[in-house]
């Protein structure tokens, strides 16, 4: 049977920590002190799924006593309905460790039929995960879960399915610059063709592989655009998942200014905004919870004319006003039952906080600051995994700024809008997480009950469609999750929340 691959996902939801010393003895002891406090936090789910990679990594026992292990850690996962905050659309980990379990489930059955059936189980699962990842914005995992599709195929004794899923595999990587994947699969290629798979001959095959580079540079002009925004949340409360979903429009204005460029939003249309109820309720109490209030207007916008931003304009007057309409807002929108009063209260409270002029000043800055202003300049090899740090607001505690960790990649040339033909615009991929000793400093800062322990973990990843000739984005794709508890010896206050939200710019 051909070997699989393992997929190496991107570190941006979740932090998973592995150790080469590490024992079974201490994933079981970290998982119980996590769960103990914590059931339901990104760092227990990540744990598990260390624990169960540990297992099919090589831990000693039996075949079938350790896939067992492994398939009741994946399956707590998968099966607890907090990840659908994390990962709205699916989890890409968890179906790849299924992947694994069922592909070495083959191996360890006797009985051709059980061995077919496992095969066709791993291949769901490996069709499954790379569905995921490539929604995850995980390229090149996803580029490794085709080649194990393939190697399923050929291993289940279809070899034109497996050569059909392995020149797939080898498309994505000659698509996002994966030469070193590219290289093996060029290989293996021309073995299952039972051709000559020599280095000359896998050179041959890489002779054109694209070696790509953008260079990205500000050229703004005037003109306008129509923006549209669509925004979705999901929340984790009492075991269930609720949501809620916001469909915008704005007229987008860039005229010169005196000393550089100014940029206007105007809404435009019916607009499409249940505020921060939930679209569930529970009975005839009402919702159990309510989501944070978003920003659904703009400020005026200066930049200057090489592409620095300069200021947002008249902040004190546009935040009282946007303060004012999101509270109007949540009352008019408000949902019967006896819990309403209670959380419509809460969230025009944090309304009034989450629109004070110093965090709408603050969102402006960082949104236009990783949409534009870090690219101006840079020149970017395809493929290539860079990284930077930069003061940005915590979701979810959008009043505290701390330094995060960038990883950022040109992923690929692609059309600008879907209804283009030329590749004339890139994809940038950022993700941004905390650091851990500036969050742990502001987190312990912060005035608790004595005893009382606050924990918290966040992670953006932002997928933009840019025109690195001028760097105007065409697609702006935020995904947001954050997880906060407040308590003692259990927490009495757990929050975990995620927004997703997507801009799509269209030049008149």
């Amino acid at each position: 049977m051909a070997s699989s691959r393992v997929a190496v996902a991107a570190a941006a939801c979740v932090l998973s920590w592995t150790s080469a010393a590490a024992t079974a003895t201490d994933f079981q002891t970290t998982i119980a002190a996590l769960d103990k406090y914590q059931p339901n936090s990104p760092a227990t789910l990540a744990a598990r799924l260390d624990y169960a990679e540990f297992v099919l990594e090589g831990a000693p026992g039996p075949c079938w006593q350790r896939l067992d292990l492994a398939q009741a850690q994946v399956d707590t996962v998968a099966d607890n309905p907090v990840t659908q905050v994390i990962f709205p659309g699916g989890w890409g980990r968890p179906a790849e460790l299924r992947y694994r379990i069922q592909h070495d489930r083959a191996s360890c059955d006797t009985a051709p039929a059980e061995r077919v059936q496992d095969l066709q189980t791993a291949l769901e699962a490996a069709r499954h995960a790379v569905q995921l990842y490539g929604d995850a914005l995980d390229y090149r995992s996803m580029a490794v879960m085709q080649y194990n599709v393939a190697v399923t195929h050929q291993a289940l004794g279809e070899g034109a399915a497996a050569l059909t899923a392995l020149e797939a595999a080898i498309a994505m990587d000659r698509e996002f610059g994966l030469r070193a994947d590219a290289q093996d699969n060029y290989a293996l290629l021309l073995k299952w063709r039972k051709e000559p798979s020599g280095a000359e001959q896998v050179a041959q095959r890489l002779a054109d592989f694209p070696h790509r580079a953008t260079m990205l540079r500000f050229a703004w002009s005037a003109g306008e655009a129509m923006m549209t925004l669509d925004i979705s949340h999901a929340s984790a409360i009492d075991g269930k998942v609720f949501h809620a979903r916001s469909s915008l429009a704005f007229g987008r204005d860039i005229r010169a200014g005196k000393e550089g460029w100014v940029v206007s939003s105007t809404p435009v249309g019916n607009q499409t905004d249940p505020g921060p109820w939930p679209q569930e309720t529970a009975g005839a109490d009402g919702p159990l919870g309510v989501f944070r209030p978003t920003l659904l207007q703009f400020p005026t916008m200066e930049l200057s004319r090489s592409g620095d931003f300069k200021a947002a304009d008249d902040l004190v007057a546009f935040a009282a006003r946007v303060s004012h309409d999101a509270q109007a807002a949540i009352r008019a929108q408000a949902p019967t039952g006896r819990r309403t009063q209670a959380l419509m209260n809460q969230a025009a409270a944090a309304a009034q906080l989450e629109f004070e002029p110093e965090v709408i000043a603050n969102q402006v800055s960082e949104t236009y600051g990783l949409e534009t202003a870090m690219w101006i300049g840079a020149t970017l090899q395809q493929g290539v995994s860079y990284e930077l740090t930069a003061p940005l607001s915590l979701p979810g505690i959008a009043h505290v700024i701390v330094e995060h960790q960038l990883d950022f990649i040109f992923a690929r040339e692609l059309p600008c809008t879907p209804e283009a033909a030329a590749s004339s615009c890139v994809e940038l991929v950022v993700r941004a997480t905390p650091l851990e000793q500036p969050l742990h400093e502001v987190l312990t800062s912060f005035q608790l009950p004595q005893g009382a322990a606050l924990h918290y973990a966040s992670s953006i990843s932002m997928r933009l469609i840019v025109d690195p000739q001028t760097l105007k984005p065409y697609l702006r794709d935020t995904r947001r999750y954050w997880y906060i508890t407040v308590g003692r010896q259990v927490p009495n206050d757990v929050l975990m929340e995620s927004d997703d939200s997507e801009f799509k710019f269209n030049y008149r």
